[in-house]
């Protein structure tokens, strides 16, 4: 963990002085997998990090049975995937302050990051967050029958009304709601936290997700719960769960009011006597 002053600051305290290059996907991983790891943080999974952010976010990585489940899809525990369900999420949540936003917008990643490798957080995952996983066939087609438009917490996008509910949206920036990374055997999607659309409305995403063949591994469900091997369409996946209501087939799992709202902007201006 050589130390690079030309690396910039850590990109989760914005600390100047002791930077380091962090491998987002583990260097023990892309070596297993016969991939060399980049050396500059210009690579698309790597960044700058102080010593101390890439001391702690490490700990992450430093478990072999992990290792073997994303490399080889082997028999796995529930604590096992309990470990992939966290993996992911700060890994995504590095790809988000990566990538100045992507699914998850980079002021809130970082934030979250924060608070987890720099100010003594117990480590438990965002509130509402969700991670669905799959042993995945990468050759797999599917006809993907419905999209789901939802509505992230974290979205700037989202308007908010004097009671800080949703009250509109701004039909701009990605379309995917999920973050979704192929790693070794395994499709994993981290859904961040979504305004409720009213009774069942948990239930209903985790319903979506199965239906093409994903397991919920967070929050935790069965304690004999495994990996199932499925045949699924990766681009299932990414298109799953829209963050722009305008462009997804079914609306219903977008609180009722935006549901309103997007039935308002869509509907026929001429319609048929």
């Amino acid at each position: 963990m050589a130390m690079d002053k030309k690396l910039g600051p850590c990109v989760i305290c914005g600390e100047p002085g002791s930077s380091t290059l962090e491998h987002i996907i583990p260097q023990a991983l892309l070596r297993r997998m016969g991939i060399e790891p980049a050396t500059t943080a210009n690579h698309p999974l790597t960044t700058s990090l102080c010593r101390s952010c890439n001391n702690a976010t490490s700990k992450l990585h430093n478990n072999t049975a992990l290792l073997d489940l994303i490399e080889t899809g082997a028999p796995v525990s529930k604590e096992d995937l309990d470990a992939l369900a966290h993996w992911i999420v700060w890994i995504t949540l590095l790809l988000g302050v990566k990538r100045a936003g992507d699914v998850w917008p980079v002021e809130d990643a970082r934030k979250q990051l924060k608070s987890r490798f720099r100010d003594g957080s117990t480590g438990g995952l965002p509130k509402g967050t969700r991670v669905f996983a799959a042993l995945v066939d990468e050759d797999a087609t599917g006809t993907l029958e419905t999209t789901y438009a939802v509505l992230l917490k974290n979205d700037p996008r989202v308007r908010l009304d004097h009671k800080g509910l949703p009250a509109g949206f701004a039909p701009s920036g990605a379309r995917t709601a999920a973050a979704v990374l192929r790693v070794g055997n395994l499709v994993v999607m981290v859904l961040a936290p979504t305004w409720s659309s009213g009774p069942g409305h948990n239930t209903r995403i985790d319903t979506a997700a199965t239906e093409i063949g994903l397991t919920r591994i967070w929050p935790p469900t069965d304690p004999h719960i495994g990996l199932t091997p499925h045949t699924v369409a990766l681009k299932e996946v990414w298109n799953l769960f829209a963050c722009i209501p305008f462009e997804a087939d079914n609306t219903d799992l977008l609180p009722p009011d935006i549901q309103e709202f997007v039935r308002s902007l869509t509907a026929d201006p001429n319609p048929e006597d």
